[in-house]
């Protein structure tokens, strides 16, 4: 009862999950006939008192599982088979309906033109098999770091990914983007069909979806809701803050990698970038660690409705008069000019590395999990995790305290 009303005051969920265990059994596990009859009473009630509720069920053995979704339609009712899907591999619980894994028909495909044998002695098989048979990871932003991040993940086996950015490929951008040429520059192709090309070229293999859209007017399918990862690039607080919300909606894991550099009075005082991993249940994201200005998310989508409205010939409201001298500064750049903040690719490089090297940790649990990795080369070259930002979050977010609270 108590679960029933709380699902109708939320709205950021509309499934009700009900888990039990049959202890006793060691590992194939099956619903029993009382199971059944329990839920196929409920899932009637469910239909006949509430609007726009789900239901679905799991029941766990020592080591396996079995799960459905529950329909009613006319008065009959019937269930679907469901598969628990994990962020990391050494999470992953096996399903009790499903046969043996037969890695045979993977393994031989993995050789037939020598691209990763050499990162299969590096992984292992049973690793790399996994990337390459059902992995999938849209990438938001494609630029100097997003563009290397992309290239890493083909060179580790990924073969299917979505590239999410609007910009064009610009001169200026030419010093860093991975793949981007200076005939795409005077050509202004956006940056996902260069970089796209230029993972293609790689391997033909490769299946890569271009979005050339802001995160935030990418549509919903059902290829982003069975995503495994997202990963940020960009280079402004909205789109990451709308990349977080798409996360958190659909239960996807993402990792947010970002770079610094700081010039002061002609000497760079800071040269540092960090990665952080996120995942649905782990109790932290960019918004309690403080990574996100809600100001700056407020100006940066101020100031595109109001350059939106300039180009399209729309007259300015007074709510926008205020913007107008920073309407050229979108998105980090000054139309016309150079890049206003500094930027270089071995930086890029080093971060984007970072990054991907810590998904593939994700699979193969070869290191202790680092929530925020920083990389300073400062005084001196240092890799640190950062406990204390993780400890000082907001315990009380509201963005993934919606979901952790519970």
């Amino acid at each position: 009862m108590y679960a029933l009303a709380e699902l109708q005051e939320r709205f950021d969920i509309d499934c009700l999950i009900d888990v039990h265990t049959h202890p006793f059994a060691h590992r194939s596990v099956n619903f029993s006939g009382v199971d059944d009859r329990d839920e196929i009473n409920f899932v009637k009630f469910i239909n006949e008192n509430f609007d726009d509720m789900h239901y679905a069920s799991i029941v766990f053995s020592q080591e396996e599982y079995e799960a459905r979704y529950w329909r009613c339609e006319g008065g009959k009712t019937s269930a679907s088979p469901l598969a628990i899907k994990t962020s990391t591999t050494g999470e992953s619980i096996r399903n009790s309906k499903e046969p043996d894994c037969d890695f045979t028909r993977i393994e031989p495909e993995l050789a037939i033109d020598g691209f990763l044998n050499r990162t299969a002695l590096a992984l292992g098989h049973e690793t790399l098999k996994e990337i390459v048979g059902s992995s999938s990871v849209m990438i938001v932003g494609v630029g100097g770091l997003g563009s290397v991040i992309a290239e890493n993940l083909v060179h580790m086996g990924f073969e299917r990914l979505i590239l999410v950015d609007d910009d064009i490929v610009e001169k200026s951008n030419l010093n860093r983007i991975v793949g981007a040429y200076w005939e795409d520059a005077e050509a202004a192709r956006p940056k996902v069909e260069a970089v796209a090309r230029h993972l293609g070229a790689i391997r033909p293999s490769v299946v890569v979806r271009r979005e050339q859209k802001k995160i935030e007017d990418v549509k919903v399918d059902a290829e982003i809701a069975s995503l495994d990862w997202i990963i940020l690039a960009t280079d402004n607080h909205s789109s990451r803050f709308a990349a977080q919300e798409l996360a958190f909606k659909l239960f996807i894991p993402f990792i947010s990698a970002g770079v610094a550099i700081t010039v002061d009075d002609g000497m760079i005082s800071d040269y540092s970038g960090e990665v952080i991993v996120v995942r649905p249940g782990d109790r932290f994201c960019l918004t309690c660690l403080n990574r996100l200005n809600p100001t700056k998310i407020a100006f940066e989508r101020a100031s595109e409705l109001a350059s939106a409205e300039q180009h399209t010939g729309r007259k300015e409201t007074a709510d926008h008069a205020d913007l107008r001298p920073d309407l050229q500064r979108l998105k980090g750049y000054v139309l016309g000019a150079n890049v206003k903040e500094p930027a270089v690719k071995t930086l890029n490089s080093v971060l984007g590395a970072l990054a991907v090297e810590q998904l593939i940790d994700q699979y193969t649990g070869r290191t202790e999990q680092q929530p925020i990795l920083v990389y300073e080369r400062n005084k001196q070259s240092v890799i640190y995790g950062d406990v204390e930002s993780l400890e000082n979050r907001n315990k009380n977010c509201i963005t993934c305290g919606i979901i952790t609270n519970y």
